[in-house]
């Protein structure tokens, strides 16, 4: 398939990551130059531009997990995952 025969076929989108504090999700910007016209492209970078927090760590989210991964580390993999959870549900959302 070459990158002329891609505006017929719907649009996938792939998140790339792991929802880990060590390699989060992220939406890639790189997808073929003739996949979209200008208005749609622009679109969908905004879109990006605009979603990607609900999906990056925050410092305070970083800090908790570092601070009971010292401290408690039987309950870090716990936070660690809650925490996945919680961006799950809001990329979902």
């Amino acid at each position: 398939m070459r990158d002329s025969d891609i505006w017929s076929h719907a649009y996938r989108m792939y998140l790339i990551g792991e929802n880990s504090i060590s390699y989060p999700w992220y939406m890639p910007k790189d997808f073929p130059t003739d996949a979209l016209a200008e208005i749609p492209k622009d679109r969908f970078l905004y879109f990006i531009k605009k979603e990607q927090w609900t999906m990056d760590w925050t410092t305070c989210q970083r800090q908790v997990y570092y601070f009971f991964r010292v401290l408690m580390p039987y309950m870090a993999d716990y936070i660690h995952r809650s925490m996945r959870r919680k961006h799950f549900r809001e990329v979902q959302e």
